[in-house]
């Protein structure tokens, strides 16, 4: 490619990119906004707005002090002084999230998970994300989970035989519980999921998967403000794009070269996270790939080899592939897109579970009465072995406590949409305006981004009742107050799984080894609260981490761990 054609068109690209930074600079005195009378914190800084509090590790009271002051809706700042909105109304809620064509996800976080993940669920919007999502959500049917019931059993069992011999040598002592949670949320995704071992449990068996995820959730927390930029650089080309000398590219001098200057500039930059992001979504392609060549293979020798497979051919994967094969061309998944739902199906699967769990864990460990009654009832259970799947859905504490957790704790806090025109928004709670007028719904301009605050929706006392900011079962066990018959989340009124087209598509496997795990565990360990202040940071998904560590904010959570008394 000649050197002109370079400069011409990074001259283009510039001076595309300063039209664009002026415009979102001043455009906000030129044309008055239709969200101009509703009220709010003033922006922090010119450039970044609210963004860089909003987006803070360490900003959970800023969320709820947001909305103590403001009210239910209220505006924000993003950058250049784009107008936001916050808001935790019911039925703003639920417009935003069932009108998909009306709100999609924010671009920047379509375009983070291509890079990361490839064209999986999490990448892909409209009609695309529609097919994805018909092909996929069978294979998380209840019957599929009644199949591999067994099997997460025997995942749990090796996790608490390993924690078993480490407490019988040392006695009792503080474990972290949060690590062992991710290994094993990530030893049930790759067996159970996919059919495939990361041997997740073993420390002697390197894998780098393993060893790269745990530092991925706190860079993208530290990245979060700058990665709402992802827009404007990924247009310089694909992540996917590794060698430059590829010869079909090079028909295309000019997009080659800047696919190739992409890449060139991650791969210099001085910068550690931006590194990190790299190395992490390079493994994460591979792993994927790698998954799907074995997969294939064994799909290829038939039905004859599966008492040989790690799952038996009932992992989810298996049953993908081959309902994939059966569908028509319209309908079916071409490769890169099942290697975006494997890469997206091991990491949020993994994550969020991992929080969950590990949440599940710390608040028993404060709350010692509520886990000696959930033990005995699970022991009692347990009795004869292990439940199958309709009894151990049945066990009604273990499912308070589960929901309980997830509506105080959701492991996503909150979520973020972009209206694609502009759109009528209805409140059900008028909002008054800086002028004095009382707003009964907000005509929102096209590409206004909204947040849905999920763990302040799940703690409003307006729908939850006085005490919606305590953590107390067994209100799953009394008369639900009338007032979240409002919100109409996938999960139990709650919007910890979301609701609409873009909900949690692995929702009911997330239950499933949530409440194998702590029946499991807690029929042999007693956990207590650990020596130091535990903390949790505010980001894509909650992380734990030990008070005084901010500025590393390394996941970690030290539960005291004995065993139980016979």
């Amino acid at each position: 490619m000649s050197q002109n054609l370079v400069l011409s068109t990074t001259a283009a690209l510039s001076g595309a990119g300063a039209l664009w930074l002026f415009w979102r600079a001043f455009r906000r005195y030129i044309v008055r906004s239709t969200l101009a009378d509703i009220d709010g914190p003033a922006p922090d800084s010119w450039f970044t707005g609210n963004l860089a509090e909003f987006f803070s590790p360490l900003a959970y009271d800023w969320h709820h002090n947001l909305i103590a002051r403001w009210g239910s809706t209220v505006k924000t700042y993003g950058f250049f002084g784009d107008e936001q909105i916050y808001t935790i109304d019911p039925r703003a809620m639920d417009f935003i999230m069932k009108n998909n064509e009306l709100f999609e996800e924010q671009e920047y976080f379509l375009q983070g998970n291509m890079l990361w993940f490839g064209e999986g669920l999490l990448s892909t919007r409209g009609k695309v994300h529609t097919r994805q999502r018909r092909t996929i959500f069978p294979v998380f049917g209840v019957q599929s989970l009644r199949n591999l019931t067994p099997l997460a059993y025997g995942i749990t069992k090796e996790v608490r035989e390993i924690m078993l011999k480490d407490v019988k040598e040392k006695g009792p002592h503080e474990i972290d519980m949060h690590d062992w949670m991710s290994r094993g949320s990530l030893d049930y995704i790759s067996k159970l999921g996919l059919g495939y071992s990361f041997d997740a449990l073993d420390d002697s068996k390197p894998n780098a998967y393993r060893d790269i995820v745990k530092n991925f959730i706190p860079v993208l927390v530290r990245t979060a403000v700058i990665r709402q930029l992802i827009p404007k650089f990924v247009k310089l080309g694909p992540a996917w794009f590794q060698d430059p000398r590829i010869s079909y590219l090079m028909l295309f001098p000019v997009y080659s070269g800047v696919l190739w200057f992409r890449r060139f500039i991650v791969n210099i930059t001085p910068f550690e996270h931006v590194k990190l992001l790299k190395k992490f979504s390079d493994v994460l392609i591979n792993t994927s790939d790698e998954v799907l060549v074995s997969k294939e293979k064994e799909i290829a020798r038939g039905d004859e080899d599966v008492k040989d497979q790690i799952a038996h051919g009932k992992d989810i994967m298996s049953i993908l592939l081959r309902q994939n094969m059966n569908k028509k061309d319209g309908e079916k998944l071409d490769r890169d897109e099942l290697l975006g739902q494997i890469s997206t199906l091991i990491f949020t699967a993994q994550d969020t579970t991992a929080a969950g769990l590990s949440r599940a864990l710390q608040v028993l460990a404060y709350h010692p009465d509520v886990q000696n009654e959930l033990r005995a009832e699970v022991t009692a259970s347990r009795i004869n072995g292990d439940l199958d799947y309709n009894a151990l859905m049945g066990l009604p504490l273990l499912d308070a406590v589960c929901r309980e957790t997830l509506r105080m704790y959701p492991p996503v806090a909150f979520t973020l949409r972009t209206s694609m025109t502009e759109v009528v928004l209805p409140l059900s709670r008028p909002v008054t305006g800086k002028s004095g007028e009382v707003h009964t719904q907000l005509r929102i301009p096209k590409d206004v981004d909204v947040c849905v605050g999920i763990v302040l929706a799940n703690k409003d006392k307006a729908l939850w009742g006085p005490d919606a900011d305590e953590w107390r079962p067994k209100r799953w066990l009394e008369p639900m107050p009338e007032g979240i018959q409002e919100l109409s989340g996938i999960y139990n009124n709650m919007m910890t799984f979301g609701v609409g087209p873009r909900s949690c598509i692995g929702l009911k496997f997330a239950e499933m080894e949530m409440k194998i795990v702590l029946s499991v565990l807690l029929e042999t360990f007693v956990f207590d609260k650990p020596s130091r202040e535990i903390c949790w940071q505010l980001g894509n998904i909650q992380v734990p981490y030990l008070a005084g560590t901010e500025e590393s904010l390394k996941p970690n959570l030290p539960l005291r761990v004995s065993l139980v008394e016979n």
